[in-house]
């Protein structure tokens, strides 16, 4: 195991049997179980990276989009956030594609859309997307452009974080259509996405 060497209390249902009546609470260098690590998170989402370029998936912006996946010869999308995962592409590379995530690794079988990151989520059959309409084009179609060089000049009070921009507002200034609107254009645009 990698990162801090970490010592944990060995549950007595784990003890070899000449350690009974030997020792009262044992500590063991911890080595393989990643729970109570401290750097649980960063072994996690270094493993996972790991497993799914192994079997394929490419990460088309790391720096931009972390823990988003894109397998090139099945068109498959991959969403991670810790251990829940959301692929979206063709129905007929679906199976192939979690066949190869769950080769590597170990998780339930995959279950229908629904809950994910606090957000309902719904299916919606034959949708069909330009080439322009893909957040990711630009990556692997280098004749497209990139929608950041594209980005219009800054005005007073926007700000930029990552790669998305917004007018700095508190939420008192929104009224409730506003922000009707905003919900709207949030689940349309995830719809695309899931």
């Amino acid at each position: 195991m990698e990162g801090i060497e970490t010592w944990v209390e060995l549950p007595i249902d784990r003890w070899p049997k000449h350690w009974v009546g030997k020792y009262r609470r044992p500590v063991v260098l911890l080595r393989i179980a990643l729970y109570g690590h401290p750097d649980l998170g960063g072994l996690w989402e270094t493993h996972c990276e790991r497993m799914l370029i192994t079997v394929g998936f490419i990460m088309p912006d790391p720096e931009g989009w972390p823990s988003v996946f894109f397998h090139p010869e099945l068109k498959l999308l991959l969403v991670v956030y810790v251990d829940d995962f959301k692929m979206s592409g063709l129905k007929q590379s679906m199976s192939k594609g979690w066949e190869l995530v769950g080769s590597r690794i170990d998780m339930d079988v995959p279950s229908d859309i629904g809950r994910y990151l606090g957000c309902d989520h719904v299916q919606e059959l034959q949708v069909k997307l330009t080439v322009h309409d893909h957040p990711f084009a630009h990556l692997f179609d280098k004749s497209l452009p990139d929608p950041l060089a594209r980005r219009p000049q800054q005005r007073r009070g926007l700000r930029t974080f990552g790669k998305l921009m917004h007018q700095k507002e508190s939420t008192s200034d929104i009224t409730v259509n506003q922000e009707r609107d905003i919900m709207f254009q949030t689940k349309k645009l995830l719809m695309h996405v899931t």
